[in-house]
């Protein structure tokens, strides 16, 4: 159920505020702070702290953990309504060598949100 769902990202959000007190420069923690708080429809605050994730592990500076990253604020933004820049996140980390694929991208149905979305539709490819 949706409440039950709320629930679990409401304790959720508790965790990751702590991990981020505890750790401040933690770019995951900050990251996964921000799909917590998407699940509970707290944009501008689910936003701000998954760009915080991804300034604090710069694709420049960790090419192995920046894509994760960048996956979850591509993730806020889908869960938050702003599907154009959730494709644009997307876009550059389908040719990274990471573990996300434009054929992950058609099979997981975390992104069902985004199959409807031209811009997703030309990135993944295929039939959506």
């Amino acid at each position: 159920s949706s409440a039950l769902a709320r629930a679990f990202a409401d304790t959720a959000r508790l965790a990751y505020e702590a991990g981020v007190q505890a750790a401040p420069d933690d770019g995951q923690t900050h990251a996964l702070l921000g799909v917590s708080l998407a699940f509970l429809g707290r944009r501008e605050q689910a936003i701000r702290e998954a760009e915080r994730g991804v300034e604090l592990v710069p694709m420049e500076k960790d090419a192995y953990f920046a894509p994760y990253i960048q996956l979850q604020l591509a993730r806020v933004h889908m869960m938050v309504g702003s599907k154009d820049k959730a494709v644009e996140l997307l876009t550059p980390l389908v040719e990274l060598p990471n573990n996300l694929s434009k054929a992950w991208l058609r099979v997981d149905p975390t992104f069902d949100p985004l199959r409807s979305h031209p811009g997703f539709r030309a990135l993944v490819g295929g039939t959506t």
